[in-house]
């Protein structure tokens, strides 16, 4: 959004603003970081993509029994695919969400909860954004529901 012109205003809800440190925190080493770009390098490579089963309950998942992400009535509903794209690692692991904090030119409106997934990249971006970002934060708050029906 920053120096987007096309951009005038913006709201995210639950960002998963990261950066390299949050991310390696979220494996909790940095040989796992390392073993995962490997992997990443090597599914690049394929002819075909290299997926595994993004959230389950099975260790060979991406989220392995992790709450939200293995939640039927929140994530893992029937209308995901539930695939992980493996050569998406290096992506992730190395992109850094946190650089547009001190350039973000453009009003934007933050919804966050310490129950989202990343509640402290949320807090890493807003310590170092200007005033153009505000949020609100939805005290304890850890599900919402919804009278939508996702089939129709």
């Amino acid at each position: 959004m920053a120096g987007n012109d096309a951009v005038d205003v913006a709201a995210v809800v639950a960002p998963s603003l990261h950066d390299k440190r949050i991310g390696t925190a979220i494996d909790g080493r940095e040989t796992g970081v390392t073993a995962l770009l490997a992997k990443a390098a090597e599914a690049e490579k394929s002819a075909e993509p290299v997926y595994i089963e993004a959230a389950c309950t099975t260790k060979d998942a991406l989220m392995y029994q992790v709450t939200y992400y293995t939640e039927t009535d929140r994530v893992l509903i029937a209308q995901y695919d539930n695939k992980f794209n493996v050569a998406s690692w290096d992506k992730w692991l190395n992109y850094d969400a946190q650089l547009s904090a001190t350039k973000q030119d453009k009003p934007v409106l933050m919804v966050a909860s310490e129950a989202m997934a990343l509640p402290a990249g949320a807090h890493q971006y807003l310590d170092k954004a200007g005033e153009n970002v505000t949020a609100i934060w939805l005290d304890g708050m850890n599900k919402l529901t919804s009278t939508i029906n996702p089939k129709q």
